[in-house]
């Protein structure tokens, strides 16, 4: 069977923050940023229109993010979002969080908003594509893989999910040149050897199929 596709991006690893005092303001690293309430019962203040208070409701908004809280990082976003509605990054990030919890074409059309603010973004491309294939929309899914390693052309993982969505639509020769590229980037991705197997021996290749699933098992004996 195909090993899966590689997940979502989640929340950005490093705290960031935005300037929310400017309505199209990008969120960008902020090396000073304080701690948020690390309180869960978080509590929202009066003049929710207040920019220090939007500021600290998307910082905790990200904290809850980062610890896999999505429901409740959802629930910040979205108060935050009718005074952010043309942050490119606020609904890069509602809508990255809206997938996580399986709630694909709403995270998609969050995703379309942002990339129309923010096009040069390649992280939204490929959450993008990756929504676009969970519901089998897959030739969409590899125009939103192609836009993104148009940006960032040295994503592993990109190119194996890319290679993924061609194997399901039985593009076997483009699949195996899709697991090759991601293999010269990460030679000891296990799921990309194993899918590349898979490729060539629906390709009828059986000799190279055989090699590509001795890899896989080489790296990980107990790959199943």
């Amino acid at each position: 069977c195909i090993s899966a596709a590689c997940a979502y991006g989640s929340a950005p690893v490093h705290p960031i923050t935005m300037d929310l005092s400017k309505p199209g303001a990008n969120i960008k690293q902020d090396a000073a940023w304080g701690e948020a309430d690390s309180d869960p019962a978080w509590q929202i203040r009066d003049g929710m229109s207040d920019v220090s208070n939007l500021q600290q409701l998307l910082n905790r908004a990200l904290q809850l993010h980062q610890a896999g809280r999505i429901h409740e990082a959802i629930d910040l976003y979205t108060r935050v979002l009718p005074h952010q509605q043309t942050n490119a990054q606020l609904l890069f990030l509602l809508g990255t969080a809206t997938l996580q919890i399986g709630q694909h074409q709403l995270g998609i059309d969050l995703l379309h908003q942002s990339i129309m603010l923010e096009p040069a973004n390649p992280s939204a491309h490929f959450n993008q594509g990756n929504a676009l294939q969970e519901i089998n929309r897959l030739d969409e899914a590899v125009a939103a893989y192609d836009r993104a390693l148009a940006l960032s052309p040295d994503q592993a993982e990109a190119h194996f999910n890319r290679g993924n969505a061609l194997l399901k639509l039985h593009r076997l020769d483009e699949a195996v040149a899709a697991y090759d590229r991601a293999l010269a980037l990460k030679p000891d991705f296990v799921e990309a050897h194993n899918n590349r197997g898979l490729a060539l021996r629906n390709l009828h290749r059986l000799d190279e199929a055989v090699a590509a699933y001795d890899r896989a098992l080489a790296l990980k004996p107990d790959y199943v």
